[in-house]
């Protein structure tokens, strides 16, 4: 049997997600996103990481070891793993993770604590 690795993600990087619409800063990172969805869907596996992860490998504004906007993707790292009480560097279900956020996020209103400053929110008010 074949088991996955689990995919390794920022807190608030669930959130975008969730919301991806097939857009993104470049068509290498809209690849990396729907390469990075297919590979969630198939472990289903998620280590949370307060770090560089899967998704800021192909984003135009990651400078190698961390991104150009840090403060900003820190804080939202921050507040997305209060708000689902995640532990950095401890590997949840995908499923349990969407649940997370649904119940403590979305049902609660939180969505704009988080991402209130974000370039793509507007496709998230949809």
């Amino acid at each position: 049997m074949n088991i996955k690795s689990p995919v390794v993600l920022r807190p608030h990087h669930l959130l975008c997600i969730k919301f991806f619409v097939g857009r993104g800063y470049s068509e290498e990172f809209t690849a990396n996103m729907y390469k990075i969805i297919a590979d969630l869907n198939e472990s289903d596996s998620v280590k949370i990481a307060f770090s560089a992860d899967a998704l800021c490998a192909a984003c135009p504004n990651f400078l190698g070891k961390t991104c150009k906007t840090q403060e900003k993707v820190c804080r939202y790292d921050k507040k997305t793993a209060e708000l689902l009480q995640l532990d950095d560097g401890k590997t949840y279900s995908y499923k349990e993770l969407k649940a997370r956020l649904e119940e403590k996020i979305f049902s609660q209103n939180k969505f704009d604590d988080v991402c209130r400053d974000c370039e793509w929110a507007n496709i998230c008010h949809k």
